[in-house]
């Protein structure tokens, strides 16, 4: 995969079928919104088959488009109980994001967990993780699962900074012989 650094802007890929199937969530996240509990069905129905078709295409919740899957899709069930249903606005507004400007909250969050990341988490990597723009991922792979651009992977949204870190004095954590860092396989399609 090629990352490719893009500044904060449009990312509207009419193309790719994954940006189209995140459009048709966030529209039926608004449309649950505006009244009618069948728009959310629609949405956790869509993002249902999206997590199953990924983590059985990995066989694994290792890489990142696993990991965003079940967790949009448990968010979008907890959302679904009755007293928490005004909750839905936080993954359109996410989901609109996605779609319109390339920017994964989800899989940002998701880097910060401890099997997500190599490095401690200090303001520094915190204020790049959240701020910086996503960098594009080229793959030649694509699947009906699949982020627009690959910017739900890790190395989408955590690329500038990570390239950033690199340039500094700060030395990453060596490993021994044999040893894969625990990155190297959140994000990667060979898991």
């Amino acid at each position: 995969m090629e990352a490719q650094k893009t500044s904060w802007g449009l990312f509207l890929q009419p193309n790719e079928l994954g940006w189209w199937m995140w459009l048709i969530v966030a529209s039926g996240l608004a449309v649950g919104i505006a009244g009618h509990p069948s728009g959310f069905l629609v949405a956790m129905g869509i993002s249902l088959a999206k997590a199953v078709f990924i983590v059985f295409k990995y066989c694994s919740l290792r890489p990142s488009a696993a990991q965003v899957r079940v967790a949009y899709l448990l968010l979008l069930m907890i959302c679904f109980i009755p007293g928490l249903r005004w909750l839905y606005w936080l993954p359109m507004i996410g989901t609109l994001g996605l779609v319109i400007c390339g920017y994964c909250l989800m899989a940002r969050f998701l880097s910060l967990l401890p099997w997500n990341r190599a490095q401690a988490i200090n303001a520094n990597s915190l204020w790049h993780t959240f701020m910086d723009p996503p960098v594009l991922v080229q793959s030649r792979e694509t699947s009906i699962g699949g982020c627009p651009g690959g910017v739900c992977s890790i190395e989408a949204q955590l690329g500038a900074a990570t390239s950033r870190l690199q340039t500094t004095n700060r030395k990453s954590p060596q490993l021994t012989p044999g040893q894969r860092s625990p990155l190297a396989e959140f994000g990667s399609s060979r898991t």
